[in-house]
């Protein structure tokens, strides 16, 4: 019955349908002209958070927000910081080596010939997760492993993360925790958890790097970054009016649908 509505009236059932998904995308929209339009001087880290959870639609992307703004952060210092890793064979276990040298030089970069590599320090995103996932969201080439959390820490959910998760350095990342209850989480969990950072030093540390002392350095690659995770993250927000007019939504004739309503 909607593939006749949408065929008799020249797919309006098809508009209609971007059409609502356009309104509840709206501020994804909006945060994206935002950010285009952020200064060094001027963004506000918990004012682009707050923007997730005032509309219903968009709440269930906090994580996601958390994600991007930990990303961008993390990812900006490391590169500036020049880290790099070395992964150096013992150098008794020369002819294991040159035994699996075919294994090692495929997986871990080394041969019988260069026993030893240096590289860039790297952290990267895992990709797009089920909101209810709590796998890793974070990894790095150099050890620790980063689950980004909106919710208040608890010490169920941190327990259910590191039973979860399998490495031996993890960092939680969550909006809100009590200093008693990170305490008693390291405490519990052990040398696993390496520690847990809160939007307030998320907040502390964008602030740094966009108007401290490094921040002719730091700030507009930093900004540079976060625009370009949010756009990976919700790419409609630069496709998605390309697209409706590519399909010629926008041309779509009125007519006596029910369907039909004004763009």
């Amino acid at each position: 019955m909607l593939a006749e509505e949408n065929n008799r009236y020249h797919g309006v059932v098809e508009r209609y349908i971007y059409q609502q998904f356009r309104k509840r995308q709206r501020r994804i929209l909006r945060l994206d002209e935002l950010l285009a339009k952020a200064t060094v001087d001027r963004f506000d880290l918990n004012a682009f958070l707050a923007e997730f959870v005032w509309e219903r639609g968009i709440r269930r992307s906090i994580d996601k927000a958390y994600e991007i703004v930990v990303y961008a952060l993390f990812n900006t210092l490391v590169k500036h910081l020049g880290v790099k890793v070395t992964l150096t064979a013992n150098p008794a276990k020369i002819e294991l080596l040159r035994e699996f040298e075919d294994f090692t030089s495929l997986v871990l970069g080394i041969d019988s010939q260069s026993p030893t590599i240096s590289l860039n320090a790297r952290l990267y995103r895992a990709g797009v997760t089920n909101v209810a996932d709590r796998g890793l969201d974070i990894w790095a080439n150099f050890g620790p492993i980063v689950q980004v959390k909106h919710l208040t820490l608890t010490e169920e959910l941190a327990e259910d993360i590191c039973e979860e998760v399998a490495a031996d350095w993890i960092v939680i990342v969550c909006k809100d925790a009590e200093r008693e209850t990170i305490e008693r989480v390291c405490q519990q969990l052990g040398q696993r958890v390496r520690g847990i950072i809160t939007q307030t030093d998320l907040a502390h540390w964008y602030d740094q790097a966009l108007r401290g002392e490094f921040a002719a350095h730091l700030g507009s690659d930093l900004l540079t970054n976060l625009r370009q995770e949010f756009r990976n993250e919700f790419p409609y927000s630069t496709t998605l009016e390309a697209f409706y007019k590519e399909r010629e939504y926008d041309r779509v004739p009125r007519s006596p649908s029910p369907f039909w309503c004004e763009d």
